[in-house]
């Protein structure tokens, strides 16, 4: 004979010991990979710090114009792309695509018009994350003779 499905589920007998304990290891570990997957994923967004920054920036005049002399740098600790490098006012002096590294540097030189010396220019950078965001550094420079 067949017990009833309430009878043989709703019983007063319980579960065995045997299935307690299995049951018991089942959440303790369900219970650890959650937190496991938490922490794992909470230190890698501590360590994601996408940075970029110009090192050094000169503007000097001379007779055929200004040049500017610029040094940027990754100073994060992920794998950024310098997408453009502008002059406010004036426009871009590098656009393109420059992978950099951490703490790996780009050099760029480029001759504009002339400048009177003493003016402030602002140059704006810019760079892609890994993930797609643009990401910039502002500076301000001052040309000088």
């Amino acid at each position: 004979m067949i017990p009833s499905l309430p009878f043989y589920f709703f019983n007063n007998k319980g579960i065995s010991r045997l299935l307690s304990e299995f049951l018991l290891i089942i959440i303790s570990l369900s219970i650890v990979s959650l937190a496991g997957l938490f922490f794992i994923t909470y230190s890698k967004s501590l360590n994601y710090n996408p940075k970029i920054e110009i090192i050094e920036a000169k503007a000097i005049s001379w007779s055929g114009g200004t040049l500017i002399k610029l040094n940027i740098a990754n100073v994060g600790n992920t794998k950024l792309t310098l997408t453009t490098v502008s002059i406010k006012g004036i426009g871009n002096i590098f656009s393109g695509s420059k992978t950099l590294e951490p703490s790996q540097n780009y050099e760029i030189e480029a001759n504009i018009s002339s400048q009177p010396i003493g003016k402030k220019l602002t140059i704006i950078a810019s760079a892609l994350t890994p993930d797609g965001k643009t990401i910039e550094v502002i500076k301000n420079i001052e040309v000088m003779p």
